[in-house]
């Protein structure tokens, strides 16, 4: 039996591998987990429609068109074997040696013997992922494996969003338009459930997260928290507890966002769709910016800032750090708003704001300037 990238999305006609869930030669059953594709819209997994052993052609995060065969399943092992002969390379003179040549060459690459990694692996034939796991307990063991390099042309940056609600979404609208970003997880202390897309929630929470997930399973995190003061407050503490952990952080930035020449930006920063960012500006780390905010060119803005839809800047303008600036608000040339000033929805900004500055009209209504 076949298993064909199905036609999920009238409108795409390809779809990646983000993750497969199954060993090659695995005897799988009807409702298994097989695949899990996506393409920029929609996050699918296939599941096994009979029962035998797995043929996987394809790999991960490979792109393939709609109707291109992902895997075969078999009713009989020899079934499988037979159709499994012809790619199998064996490595002279060892004939009962059975791995594929990529996962030969990966195993000489990292200076692995594959002759112990197929003693490790009863059945089936020896693949990349089988040289992988076949590594990472050797470095456990206190081992010195030659990590550190891109397995296939393929892989992208790993990333765990931190946060599991509708920031989190998106978020994930996002990196599905990023071809080079993959989302391994999203961690939260408070949500059980996230329904939204095909992406596991992993066993920790926010603060236990740096110790319960090992750093190899990702590269980086990306903080998708953050709405009122006080989230954007926790939002800094636990940026700068990840950091000074060693925690690297990435950015999300619309495909759309339309960043001009000689731009700084730093890390973990949420930049949604329909944004401008004008020649020259520089942007700090850990902003939420939302969708629709202009800035003008040779504009500075600080770290932990959240700038809501439809802020707009004229040119040369300083914002400090710890902001809230709500939607709709304008500038004037040459202006800088302080550290901690949290301004209403439409307010226009005329001259210097002093650091700590809450202008009338924000949420509660409370002013302390």
């Amino acid at each position: 039996m076949q298993i064909v990238l199905p036609n999920f999305d009238v409108n795409e006609n390809e779809a990646t591998i983000t993750e497969i869930f199954v060993k090659e030669g695995d005897y799988v059953k009807i409702g298994d987990h097989l695949f899990s594709v996506e393409n920029t819209k929609v996050s699918k997994e296939l599941l096994a429609e009979k029962e035998g052993y797995i043929r996987i052609l394809c790999e991960e995060f490979s792109v393939k068109k709609i109707g291109e065969s992902l895997g075969e399943i078999y009713s009989t092992i020899e079934e499988y074997k037979n159709a499994c002969s012809s790619d199998i390379i064996l490595k002279e003179p060892e004939p009962e040696l059975n791995a594929t040549k990529k996962a030969i060459e990966l195993a000489e690459e990292l200076k692995i013997s594959i002759k112990e990694v197929c003693k490790g692996k009863a059945n089936g034939i020896v693949k990349t992922q089988d040289v992988l796991n076949f590594a990472k307990k050797e470095k456990e063991k206190g081992g010195t494996i030659a990590f550190g390099r891109r397995i296939n042309q393929y892989d992208r940056e790993r990333v765990v969003i931190i946060g599991a609600g509708k920031g989190a979404e998106i978020v994930i609208d996002i990196f599905m338009d990023d071809k080079d970003k993959h989302v391994i997880g999203l961690v939260d202390s408070y949500e059980k459930e996230f329904l939204s897309y095909s992406y596991p929630l992993l066993p920790c929470n926010v603060f236990d997260f740096p110790e319960k997930i090992d750093r190899s399973m990702y590269d980086t995190v990306i903080l998708s928290i953050g709405s009122t003061l006080q989230t954007m407050q926790f939002r800094k503490e636990l940026f700068e507890t990840y950091k000074s952990l060693g925690i690297k952080f990435t950015n999300a930035i619309g495909n759309n966002v339309n960043i001009r020449r000689a731009v700084k930006i730093g890390v973990g920063n949420v930049m949604t769709h329909n944004s401008y960012v004008g020649t020259g500006s520089v942007i700090g780390d850990n902003n939420m910016i939302s969708y629709g905010m202009n800035l003008g060119h040779h504009c500075i803005v600080g770290s932990h800032n959240l700038l809501a839809p439809g802020f707009t800047t004229a040119g040369c303008v300083d914002i400090g750090n710890e902001c809230i600036i709500q939607t709709g608000v304008n500038t004037r040339s040459f202006v800088r708003i302080g550290n901690r000033v949290v301004l209403p929805v439409g307010y226009l900004v005329e001259s210097d704001i002093e650091d700590g500055t809450i202008i009338k009209g924000y949420m509660s209504g409370k002013s302390s300037k």
